[in-house]
């Protein structure tokens, strides 16, 4: 669980720039969303994240957020896969992959769409990845 939360507060960190949500599927083959346990040292391996939206499509801001995915990669040994699509794609796409059970770990996701996204039950609670105490101390 704490390689989960320093997974997720670095991720929150380094994707600061969107509104993200975190997706749950069956994780796919390429390695899961869950660090593996490499035996007693309680070392973990590296794990492939998959992060989806339409910022990293957008011409404006494609660069940035490659520059996100090196950075966290560089700094945590994992891996981060973008999937993209169009802004009009996004919630039929996040429901269709989420019925497929694709590996999606966290979502860039529109206010206007978040509702739909919810009412399909794949959101996680920052609370329960972070810890309240954490985020009470952290986050304003």
């Amino acid at each position: 669980m704490k390689m989960r939360k320093m997974l997720a507060l670095s991720l929150s960190a380094l994707m600061a720039v969107s509104l993200l949500a975190g997706c749950g599927g069956t994780p796919a083959s390429t390695g899961g969303s869950t660090p593996a346990s490499t035996g007693d040292s309680g070392s973990t391996e590296p794990v492939n994240i998959v992060w989806a939206g339409w910022s990293g499509e957008e011409e404006a801001s494609k660069e940035i957020f490659q520059r996100m995915r090196t950075t966290y990669e560089e700094a945590s040994g994992n891996t981060v896969t973008w999937v993209g699509w169009t802004w009009a794609d996004t919630a039929q796409q996040l429901l269709i992959r989420n019925q497929g059970s694709e590996q999606l770990d966290l979502a860039q996701v529109d206010i206007g769409i978040f509702n739909t996204v919810a009412q399909a039950g794949v959101l996680a609670d920052w609370n329960d990845i972070l810890g309240e105490e954490y985020l009470k101390e952290n986050f304003t």
